[in-house]
């Protein structure tokens, strides 16, 4: 009897996390029993597609919750907290007390409080628990392997969780030191991880090894243009991150004899200040229009590439783990324009199968690839289009980079009951 325990953000529930979809369909083959642990909103409505041995467990509950915050917050005043706040301030420069106190204090709320408690049913003896981020979800699980250290711990690590620069890494050193593995979803992820984490860390087993994600094999093809105008297409929270103020931008200083078609897939706390931004910058530029579609079913996107041709999906990220978003659209054949921050590289080869720009780059090298792609030969075009398709179909593909991770996690854990069996014997 193999089972296993997977926490995830909000899957199956709400908008986010689609790509878990593909991965749990193959996950469901290799367990007998799937537990699903989600930090899911109250009232939220299932979207997601749930195995036939999987059962849900909502970690977060009404009751007792005005309890858990203040423990919470007193939490903060403890000696772990002080030491990993001036630990991270010192070496990884987080300065922003407020900042700190509210992760923090949200790890030790949903993480000690909630989740750990709630995994003492489980027979930890035949159980894989995997978090599916490396943050409070898979601090949680250290917190539960201090007391059950023969538990088999692992998790994915992505943009947010994974990179120094995003200001959340707080207790990394203590998960590590207590897990069996980290599976970084990209090669710059796992070199992060190695250089700027794992040098704090006094002792560990733990293994570092990269696990891509992977997007569903399907024959869709993005439908031929013509060559009258450039459609973009984008897709992503409207966050700070995902800098579309640079794409406006960009927009703004595009050649005017060029007629261009933008549309953004997603929505965000700073969707209202990007549409007047959008609004105020291209207000004069006939050739420009552009839609903002707000939030997306997944399928709908996937639907929009089958049915409508894109020249071109956009990626102006400052940091990213190495995006789906960017997989899906090569899947159609799309190439892509990002800058080479996270993982991007690992799925844009400049000038082969679509353009990847400096880590810095900025609105006019957007705008310069806009009009070089504009005028660009018809068969280099295609030539590049085919090479986008051809890497995701030999690097990226579900159901064969989910059938690894799969695989590696079983042959792992038989290792490492092997090891446990042989100490409770001696």
């Amino acid at each position: 009897m193999m089972n296993l325990v997977i926490v995830t953000s909000s899957y199956p529930y709400g908008t986010q996390e689609a790509f878990l979809e593909e991965e749990i369909k193959v996950l469901e083959n290799y367990f007998d029993t799937i537990h699903i642990y989600t930090f899911a909103e109250l009232g939220q409505q299932r979207t997601r597609y749930v195995p036939r041995n999987a059962h849900i467990y909502m970690v977060k509950s009404d009751k007792f919750e005005v309890l858990r915050k203040l423990r919470a917050i007193f939490s903060v005043f403890s000696l772990s907290c002080f030491k990993e706040y001036f630990f991270t301030r010192k070496n990884y420069k987080y300065t922003n007390v407020k900042s700190a106190i509210a992760i923090m204090s949200n790890y030790y709320k949903y993480a000690e409080q909630n989740l750990a408690p709630m995994l003492e049913k489980v027979d930890c003896t035949e159980t894989v628990f995997y978090s599916y981020w490396f943050s409070h979800q898979a601090y949680a699980l250290a917190c539960y392997k201090k007391k059950h250290p023969s538990a088999f711990c692992i998790s994915r690590a992505h943009g947010f969780d994974n990179f120094i620069n995003r200001k959340t890494s707080y207790f990394k050193r203590e998960t590590i030191e207590k897990f069996n593995i980290i599976y970084p979803i990209s090669n710059c992820g796992k070199n992060e991880i190695l250089e700027k984490i794992v040098n704090y860390v006094q002792t560990t087993n733990c293994k570092i090894r990269t696990s891509h994600l992977g997007v569903k094999n399907s024959d869709i093809l993005n439908p031929q243009g013509n060559s009258n105008s450039l459609n973009l297409v984008s897709c992503s929270n409207i966050v700070l991150i995902k800098r579309l103020d640079i794409l406006i931008n960009a927009l703004s200083t595009t050649n005017s004899s060029i007629k261009i078609n933008w549309l953004h897939f997603g929505s965000g706390i700073l969707e209202k200040e990007i549409k007047s931004m959008a609004d105020e910058k291209l207000k004069d530029k006939k050739n420009i229009s552009y839609n903002f579609m707000g939030q997306t079913d997944h399928e709908d996107i996937i639907k929009y590439y089958q049915n409508n041709h894109v020249d071109l999906f956009v990626n102006c990220s400052d940091s990213e783990g190495i995006p789906v978003s960017i997989m899906e659209a090569m899947s159609a054949g799309i190439p892509c324009v990002a800058r080479d921050v996270g993982g991007n590289s690992e799925l844009v080869d400049d000038g082969i199968n679509g353009f990847l720009l400096s880590e810095d780059g900025n609105s006019s090298d957007y705008a310069e690839v806009f009009n070089l792609l504009f005028r660009m030969d018809k068969k280099r075009v295609e030539t590049i289009r085919q090479a986008a398709r051809k890497k995701v179909e030999s690097k990226f593909m579900s159901p064969n980079v989910y059938k690894e991770f799969a695989e590696d996690i079983i042959k792992n854990f038989e290792k490492h009951k092997k090891v446990i069996n042989k100490i409770v014997n001696l």
